[in-house]
């Protein structure tokens, strides 16, 4: 937690022994506006010590965090905090953090509540500011930490990297997604993200942030999109995709990416999808595979259900796909909810599937996901 200067420990729990840490940082008046991120980077970076407007905390130590996380962590974790609890309409630069890592590189001591005040005052919060309960949760890995916890809608940066240098037989997976209607960061980013790791094999980076993914973009092998957002459908971001797959980088197009999204002009659902879905059921359902010795079938069973989205995709006339599982209809005919596009450059792989925890969690579902990621990235 940080102060009115600012300590960083635990989550501010309504707890009774939070007084003997530090006053909870989602109440610091260094996150008013859209924060100031500069001083926030000054703690965060060399921590702080001894009393604070004459009250002492516990050992009096909040330890420097600067040879531990990156520049881009410490942002996220301003980001997270700032959009969660003070509505910031903007992230904080990661930038500013390098700038303040330059500029105290030779401090060696932490800074003291004096010392911050001499540098600015915090702007006063308003008196109804209350901070959430937070409920008790399984430690998560570093890489999902805040971002299973993001606001449903949001377009921040998650500050995610892949590993350096990349390991031996490691797929890259950039995982990509952002819009409404659904939980993204948690679901998209979050959970898809740790099904992946823990197959083996596979080093991802999440992001729901146009520029973020556009960077990730290269350094990836594959890319899972599931996304509604208009920023998605931007030239820059298709014509990025476009160099991706035309060097032969994998794409899985998942969920709400299979949706008619974007204009016809951006040629997205005609390259990737071989068609797309414009509406759908809801409730528990059979799938049927259709093509059991496909590998991205491998290990699926023949038929199972879910509780999920029903989309009622529609492959685009002269299409070429081959459907590779079915969902039972809850009207009409069924759909296709497993495809392969047949591009001359890359492999592709879509999925229906896949709204909330109900899908996330099933376990055919996460073994279609990996299994695509596996396949269009060669393996």
């Amino acid at each position: 937690t940080v102060p009115s200067s600012g300590w960083f420990s635990c989550p501010p729990f309504r707890h009774k022994l939070r007084k003997l840490l530090a006053p909870p940082l989602a109440l610091s008046g260094w996150f008013k506006g859209n924060g100031n991120v500069a001083m926030l980077g000054r703690i965060l970076l060399k921590g702080q010590t001894g009393p604070i407007d004459g009250a002492s905390y516990g050992e009096g130590l909040m330890l420097p965090l600067e040879q531990i996380y990156s520049d881009e962590q410490l942002a996220s974790v301003l980001n997270f905090i700032g959009e969660r609890w003070h509505n910031w309409k903007k992230p904080a630069p990661t930038a500013i953090i390098a700038k303040m890592r330059k500029e105290l590189a030779a401090r060696k001591t932490p800074w003291t509540h004096v010392e911050l005040m001499a540098l600015g005052k915090p702007k006063p919060l308003a008196p109804a500011a209350v901070v959430p309960a937070v409920p008790a949760a399984k430690p998560a890995l570093a890489k999902d930490a805040a971002i299973s916890a993001t606001p449903p809608n949001t377009l921040l940066p998650m500050g995610q990297k892949f590993a350096e240098p990349q390991p031996a037989n490691t797929l890259r997976v950039l995982l990509a997604g952002a819009g409404g209607a659904h939980d993204f960061p948690k679901f998209f980013l979050g959970a898809d993200a740790e099904t992946l790791r823990a197959a083996g094999g596979i080093d991802t980076a999440a992001t729901p942030n146009l520029d973020e993914a556009l960077a990730l973009l290269p350094q990836a092998d594959v890319l899972v999109l599931s996304a509604n957002h208009a920023h998605f459908g931007k030239p820059e971001f298709q014509q990025a995709l476009n160099q991706f797959a035309g060097a032969g980088k994998g794409v899985v197009v998942l969920h709400a990416g299979t949706w008619r999204n974007w204009p016809v002009t951006a040629r997205f659902n005609q390259r990737f999808v071989g068609g797309g879905a414009k509406g759908h059921g809801r409730g528990e359902f059979e799938v049927t595979l259709k093509q059991p010795g496909h590998p991205i079938l491998k290990g699926v069973p023949a038929a199972f259900q879910i509780n999920d989205e029903n989309y009622y995709a529609e492959i685009d006339p002269g299409a070429a796909v081959e459907i590779l599982a079915e969902n039972a209809p809850d009207r009409g005919s069924a759909h296709p909810s497993v495809w392969i596009v047949k591009d001359p450059k890359t492999r592709i792989a879509c999925i229906t599937l896949g709204h909330a925890a109900e899908a996330h969690g099933n376990p055919a579902f996460k073994t279609l996901l990996t299994n695509a990621v596996k396949w269009t990235g060669g393996r």
